[in-house]
């Protein structure tokens, strides 16, 4: 195993994963495929930019400064850039069983997220629950429920609707 901190304003951090040499598998159960989420291997390389060189950083809608804590204590989550990046609101999200014990299991997506936007790892981050909270309060009644649930919003993009299998 690897710790990987992932540094996402200045020197604050705001998520940090675990990563193995096979790779961390999540299901969207939305869009019936697996998106694997590629490992940063030893001394490996991510689409030509080395583990231990500079990641480009993403440039989120949102500043540290701006982040309040409306959801607290409940891990991380894997989000799509369509939220944090581009602005979208979240329009789908569901529990899967967490990986460790940081990890929330929950999984965010604007719904706008074509396969091959999916199937890009690079298109995801993983962050504080509260943080995705800050970019779309909506989220946080659902936040308790259990692994297993899924919530999709309705056409009028304002309520979110149990889709659980």
């Amino acid at each position: 195993m690897i710790n990987l901190t992932m540094l996402v304003a200045g020197d604050e951090v705001l998520a940090s994963m675990q990563v193995c040499a096979a790779g961390i598998w999540f299901r969207l159960m939305a869009y019936n495929v697996s998106l694997r989420m590629t490992c940063f291997a030893l001394m490996g390389m991510l689409e030509g930019v080395k583990i231990f060189g500079a990641l480009p950083m993403k440039h989120y809608r949102l500043e540290k400064n701006h982040i309040r804590p409306l959801a607290e204590g409940h891990g991380l989550a894997m989000v799509s850039d369509m939220v944090t990046v581009e602005g979208y609101t979240v329009a789908y999200m569901y529990r899967d069983e967490p990986e460790d014990a940081d990890d929330s299991g929950w999984r965010f997506f604007a719904g706008n997220e074509s396969d091959a936007y999916i199937d890009n790892a690079k298109n995801f981050s993983l962050l504080d629950v509260n943080v995705i909270a800050n970019y779309d309060e909506t989220i946080i009644p659902l936040l308790d429920s259990p692994v297993g649930s899924a919530f999709d919003k309705g056409e009028e993009g304002e309520t979110f609707y149990d889709v659980s299998e």
